[in-house]
């Protein structure tokens, strides 16, 4: 009897170990076995979906050939990869009228920063630029004044203190 295990502890596909010629193992995923065994592929498709969303039933009846473009919708459909519904209205004013950055409005509609981008480009509208951290160069400049540390600047505008360490080397030369 083999003995199966999860690929990524308890959050992904059944695995089996099969000895090859020679003593070499190698590691197959079971879902993948049962439908190359048990299931006619006549449109050659490279994928295999889980009807159940379920990777762990790899019962014949719980699988199908597909494409990925196939895997995805299905994944939507049934709720196993949430799709961002954002209000574009919302994060043009924002962006706009508001001068959010993407990693600030990203966070306001608790989203990945990638994901909100994405939705922008699929509605062919461009956020405005604003300093990636929302940093005012003025304010900077006055911080700086005041003696303020790299180091609490970093905090205070969430970046790395080797950022402001750079603008405060391009002020210093007249870069910015």
């Amino acid at each position: 009897m083999m003995t199966q295990r999860d690929n990524k502890g308890g959050k992904g596909y059944m695995l089996v170990t099969l000895n090859k010629p020679y003593g070499e193992k190698k590691d197959y995923r079971v879902h993948r076995l049962v439908a190359m065994a048990f299931i006619p592929n006549p449109e050659n498709k490279q994928e295999i979906n889980h009807l159940d969303g379920n990777t762990k039933n790899n019962l014949v009846e719980n699988l199908e050939w597909c494409t990925h473009t196939e895997n995805i919708q299905h994944a939507i459909e049934t709720g196993l990869i949430k799709t961002f519904k954002g209000d574009i209205d919302e994060i043009i004013r924002l962006n706009q009228c508001e001068g959010y950055t993407g990693i600030q409005i990203a966070d306001l509609m608790h989203t990945k920063e990638t994901t909100l981008r994405g939705f922008i480009r699929k509605h062919g509208v461009g956020l405005k630029r604003v300093s990636r951290y929302g940093i005012d160069l003025n304010v900077l400049k006055e911080q700086f004044a005041l003696g303020m540390t790299n180091k609490e600047l970093a905090m205070k505008y969430h970046c790395s203190s080797n950022l402001i360490a750079r603008r405060r080397y391009q002020m210093k030369r007249g870069m910015i």
